[in-house]
Parts: structure tokens; C-alpha cells; sequence
């Protein structure tokens, strides 16, 4: 029951367009040599702070939620906060085999 609710909300037209839009931001500041320095091992840290503050932007700001009150967008925004969280660190290893394997070069080599 619980989980067929989590996924409706995952899966409602917003929710998914802001869990693209978080991934894309964070992969474009990744691309990003000036701030790229936060997803060295000493600042990770600081990623599931800006995958908050993108989700509350999103939700608060942009509105992107069909919730009505404020404590259904504050479960919505820690959820899709976790779950694009945990997501980003299922990817990265994936990411780094498809740009190794179609780029040729490993991501963090130099050219």
C-alpha cells in the first residue's frame, strides 16, 4: 500500500520532470570546471545539500507538485531529495562506463 503511493507520487507529471531536472543540474555542475571541486571525495558532502535545496526550489519556488499542504510538499520534496540522492550514487559508476566505453576516456583523466 505504502509503496504504490510512493510510486504515484514519483511517477506524477512534476515530481518526474523535477527528479530529471535535479539529475541534469547536477551533472551539468559536474561538467562545470569552476565548481567541479564539489564532487572531489573531501566536499561530497555537499550534494545532498544542493539536491535539497534544488528540490525545494523546484516545489516552493516553481511549484512543481500537485500537493496542497505544506506538510504533503515537505514529505514530497524529502522524497524525491532521497530518492534522486541514492540514485546519483547508483549512476555514477554506470555513467563512468558509458563515457568510457562510446568517449574513450576515462572521466577525471586529463586529455
Amino acid at each position: 500500500m505504502a509503496e504504490t503511493k510512493i510510486l504515484q507520487i514519483l511517477m506524477c507529471e512534476e515530481h518526474f520532470y523535477l527528479i530529471v531536472g535535479i539529475f541534469s543540474v547536477l551533472y551539468f555542475l559536474r561538467a562545470v570546471k569552476p565548481v567541479a571541486f564539489i564532487f572531489s571525495k573531501k566536499w561530497n558532502w555537499l550534494i545532498p545539500i544542493l539536491n535539497l535545496g534544488f528540490s525545494f526550489a523546484g516545489i516552493f519556488m516553481f511549484g512543481l507538485t500537485v500537493a496542497k499542504t505544506m506538510g504533503m510538499k515537505l514529505s514530497v520534496m524529502f522524497l524525491i531529495t532521497a530518492v534522486t540522492s541514492y540514485t546519483y550514487e547508483l549512476t555514477k559508476p554506470l555513467l563512468k562506463k558509458i563515457v568510457t566505453k562510446f568517449i574513450g576516456i576515462e572521466p577525471g583523466e586529463k586529455s
